[in-house]
């Protein structure tokens, strides 16, 4: 069961229309914050304890960039909005770095030897997924015509049925047509 305090802080950012999943997000940061302090209630922290508590998301826990915002804006909002007793900007912690991600490349054998052992009902939309980087979604969306093939010739409509006409037969077709030549 949660505290009084952060039952009254996710009742005050509901009042502010803040979203359930943002308000989720705070009361757990500030949660984690107050439990770094030794249970100590923020009032009696400031400064110093952030800036300790923030490092040490760094240090020992190795969380994203990104993570490390999403705590810092729970408590900024906390001593802005909650305590009425907002944080300095001279904030000094240990800042998250980006950790590099190097892609995973398959080689052109790889790449033929994968596409070979797709079923045939699904190798368009993989060989259009890896040929021209669409999304899943994306690929789903399309109507495939076969048109010409002999030339190998591939066009794809983008069927877009929000837009439909009067009769319930016909839909307004805001098309995109791709050509892409292909071994069929």
């Amino acid at each position: 069961m949660a505290s009084p305090f952060l039952n009254y802080i996710s009742e005050k950012m509901r009042l502010k229309r803040y979203a359930k999943r943002t308000i989720q997000s705070y009361v757990y940061w500030i949660k984690a914050y107050i439990n770094f302090n030794g249970q100590r209630h923020p009032l009696s922290c400031h400064d110093k304890e952030v800036e300790q508590f923030l490092s040490y998301l760094t240090n020992k826990l190795d969380v994203a960039p990104n993570t490390q915002g999403i705590a810092l804006n729970a408590l900024v909002f906390l001593y802005r909005g909650i305590l009425l007793k907002p944080l300095t900007l001279e904030l000094n912690f240990n800042k998250s770095k980006q950790h590099t991600k190097l892609p995973v490349v398959l080689t052109q054998a790889e790449v033929t030897a994968l596409l070979t052992k797709i079923v045939s009902r699904y190798a368009l939309p993989c060989q259009l997924m890896y040929g021209s980087g669409l999304r899943l979604m994306e690929v789903v969306r399309y109507q495939i015509c076969f048109s010409s093939r002999g030339a190998r010739r591939v066009t794809l409509t983008f069927k877009n049925k929000k837009s439909a006409l009067k009769s319930a037969d016909y839909y307004f077709y805001f098309s995109f047509y791709f050509s892409f030549y292909f071994y069929i």
